[in-house]
């Protein structure tokens, strides 16, 4: 009996230990990127804001326009983060609209968040990323602003889940991408966006919100197998040859009012 209960209580020791491992701070986080360490986690927790707008190289951006002032931070580390999840918010980009200061950051190298759960809400607003960025298969569970952000290279997208808005307004994408089985449960805004290459929404679902005014594609676009579940606002949007709509579902309302559609062809037929 008395084995037994070493036993067990041994177990509850073990357990509890690596439990506590699957934990690291933010701020342990950032004190790496500062020694312009490389960054690799794999079925973590990470706990407290990971905030990137203020590393120790932290300068005034010379590209200021206006009465803002805005500072950039430089992350020169490479990224990965597996199976993580992050507890508080992910921010590179901040506002404080009281001083008219802005802190931006900018990732020189590769950045990958896969299979990443996002519990609050992340920030990217105005960031350039210079190498590939990957979030395949995370999950946003508030938020995420990606407006005025730049890809430099291919993004990745696939299988995401955003369950409440997404911001890519004004967003610059200068080589491939997919939002491929993405799941777009809040306002999905892609406004004013230019999409180099083919695009491929295949089989992604927008249940809120598809907000698509004035958005570019240049090379054509895939909605095949897409659902749009509620409102999509295509006004002013161009699409350019090839456009396959092969099983594409609209349940709500669809207004593409001065839309110009190469070939025109009615889109509800299908």
């Amino acid at each position: 009996m008395e084995k037994s209960i070493l036993s067990l209580l041994l177990v509850f020791v073990v357990t509890f230990i690596a439990q506590a491992q699957t934990e690291i701070s933010a701020t342990e986080i950032v004190e790496k990127i500062n020694q312009k360490e490389n960054i690799s986690y794999q079925n973590v927790v990470i706990t407290g804001d990971l905030d990137l707008t203020r590393l120790d190289n932290m300068e005034l951006d010379n590209r200021n326009t206006g009465d803002d002032v805005r500072y950039i931070s430089l992350v020169n580390s490479g990224i990965t983060f597996t199976n993580c999840i992050f507890k508080g918010k992910v921010l590179a980009y901040y506002n404080s609209q009281r001083n008219k200061t802005s802190y931006t950051t900018d990732f020189n190298e590769m950045v990958s968040f896969i299979n990443c759960t996002f519990e609050e809400a992340s920030s990217f607003r105005h960031t350039r990323f210079y190498k590939q960025v990957n979030f395949n298969q995370s999950q946003f569970q508030k938020e995420v602003n990606f407006r005025h952000t730049s890809f430099k290279e291919a993004s990745i997208f696939q299988a995401c889940q955003f369950e409440e808005e997404v911001d890519f307004r004004h967003t610059n994408f200068e080589d491939n991408l997919g939002f491929k089985d993405v799941v777009f449960m809040g306002e999905a805004d892609f406004r004013h966006v230019d999409f180099p290459t083919y695009q491929d929404f295949s089989g992604t679902t927008f249940k809120g919100l598809a907000n698509c005014r004035h958005t570019v594609f240049k090379k054509g676009v895939d909605f095949s197998n897409a659902q749009f579940l509620k409102e999509g606002d295509f006004r002013h949007a161009y699409f350019a040859k090839p456009i396959n709509l092969e099983n594409v579902l609209f349940e709500g309302e669809v207004d593409f009012k001065h839309a110009n559609i190469d070939p025109a062809k009615d889109w509800r037929s299908n």
